[in-house]
């Protein structure tokens, strides 16, 4: 016999995307492929969001197919997840930080999220300039890695998420 008050279902990480535009153009990336509408998370889509998962207190992991720092309400919607109890994370791609530093930094110090992740697909200056199609190189990353932890004094944890990524000879 199976005892129910035992049992609690748990998540422990949930992915929620504010936006699926971005304006990074990486060579990788399968943006073009997205069927669904593009734009932003509505108020009321957050709304229902945070109704359905505070129960389970998970991580939010703002994440998907765009980029997160692009939303208008960026800081407010990641405010409004920590004031209902939710752990919050992000994943920035390399090039929005290195393309926008100023700007990532204004936005990530508003909205103060616990843990950040920077998404690199390459330590190969090489393969960098071909997902890119500019100069960045492995040395920018680092010394932007090392600013935006200063930026955020130690109020954030940093992941660095790094990929294998194989291009195709033309």
């Amino acid at each position: 016999m199976y005892n129910h008050t035992i049992f609690k279902p748990s998540i422990l990480s949930v992915d929620l995307e504010f936006t699926n535009l971005c304006d990074t153009n990486c060579s990788i990336c399968p943006r073009d492929s997205i069927t669904r509408e593009m734009g932003f998370i509505k108020s009321d889509t957050l709304a229902t969001f945070i109704k359905l998962f505070k129960r389970y207190d998970p991580l939010v992991s703002v994440s998907g197919m765009g980029d997160p720092l692009l939303h208008p309400n960026f800081a407010d919607f990641i405010n409004l997840l920590k004031e209902n109890g939710f752990k919050v994370g992000i994943v920035i791609n390399i090039a929005t930080i290195l393309n926008r530093f100023n700007e990532v930094c204004e936005k990530i110090t508003r909205g103060l999220p616990q843990q950040i992740t920077i998404s690199i697909p390459s330590i190969e200056d090489e393969t960098l300039k071909a997902i890119y199609g500019n100069d960045i190189n492995i040395r920018d990353i680092k010394d932007s890695i090392i600013k935006i932890s200063e930026v955020c004094k130690g109020q954030s944890r940093f992941r660095i998420s790094g990929i294998i990524t194989a291009l195709r000879e033309n």
